[in-house]
């Protein structure tokens, strides 16, 4: 079983590679997932790490969990994994960071070449409706988080350095930018979100 997602995204490489190591943020910044919880080690280095998360079909949310063990490479900016415990046992996963220009491309890649034997007759179906969907939620919600982050210090620089008086601007008023632009980010992805679901129609009609 194999599945590969992708995304661009609006920010500097360091942006998107601490939005993918930083995973004990990922509760509170991506709806279906729902615990992580490190055995031992942490983010920075490392180590064993169970996950949770939900896995939305309309109205039933289907909860999946699984332990792994992670490998973290700040020079490549890659972030990889090995699942150890769960359905998924044995599956190998990478996270890679490639700057693009002026943007980054994030991508992720699931191999299970040797599932158990209990499972092998269903390791497509897992990879394309479990997997990849799980992946593509993720990668898509990091995204809006790490271009909203971008987008964000820009903006301030912009408004201080046009206006010097915002220096003294409160938490309150940044936090009220912060909001304004955090709805505009979910617009315009729910507009995405459409739009790909008409181009994906259109070449299966």
């Amino acid at each position: 079983m194999h599945t590969y997602n992708e995304v661009t995204m609006r920010c500097e490489p360091q942006t998107a590679f601490q939005y993918a190591r930083k995973i004990e943020n990922w509760p509170q910044l991506l709806p279906h997932y729902r615990q992580i919880q490190f055995r031992y080690g942490g983010s920075e280095r490392g180590g064993l790490v169970r996950m949770a998360a939900v896995r939305p079909f309309k109205r039933f949310q289907w909860p999946v969990w699984w332990e792994s063990e992670m490998v973290v490479n700040e020079e490549e900016l890659i972030v990889g994994y090995r699942h150890v415990r769960g359905v998924t046992k044995g599956m190998e996963v990478e996270w890679r960071i490639v700057p693009a220009g002026e943007k980054v491309s994030v991508s992720i890649v699931h191999r299970w070449n040797s599932p158990p034997w209990s499972r092998r007759l269903f390791a497509g179906f897992i990879g394309n409706r479990f997997v990849y969907a799980i992946a593509e939620r993720t990668l898509q919600g990091l995204k809006q988080q790490a271009e909203l982050e971008a987008a964000l210090a820009a903006k301030k620089q912009a408004i201080q350095e046009e206006l010097p008086d915002s220096r003294q601007w409160t938490d309150l008023q940044w936090e009220a930018l912060r909001e304004q632009l955090a709805e505009q980010f979910a617009s315009e992805a729910a507009e995405q979100a459409i739009f790909q679901q008409r181009e994906a129609g259109g070449r299966n009609g």
